[in-house]
């Protein structure tokens, strides 16, 4: 599962929130152990990857539902922006 926070947010930090909130669903897996990766400077935001493991297929769409409700609430929560790209036009005047 990947997601983005503004710059400027403490990468540490939302390591621990979000692992915090996969250690605590009932679906995800203990072993192999959840990780949270900080896997890119993107062009917009800091970006993360959520890796995990749930044991049934079937668990897997409400799990990963479930999940993102719960990392979107806690950085709103934690008042960690989720930014959107943004694009600046410049126009120029034709002579």
């Amino acid at each position: 599962m990947t997601f983005g926070v503004e710059y400027g947010t403490k990468v540490e930090k939302v390591q621990k929130m979000v692992i915090e909130i996969l250690n605590k669903d009932k679906d995800v897996m203990k072993d192999p152990k959840p990780r949270v990766l900080f896997s890119e400077m993107g062009e917009s935001a800091l970006m993360f990857k959520a890796l995990f493991f749930i044991d049934t297929i079937d668990k897997k769409i409400d799990a990963e539902e479930r999940i993102k409700i719960q990392i979107y609430n806690a950085l709103n929560k934690a008042k960690i922006a989720i930014p959107y790209a943004t694009r600046t036009v410049y126009l120029k005047k034709a002579r």
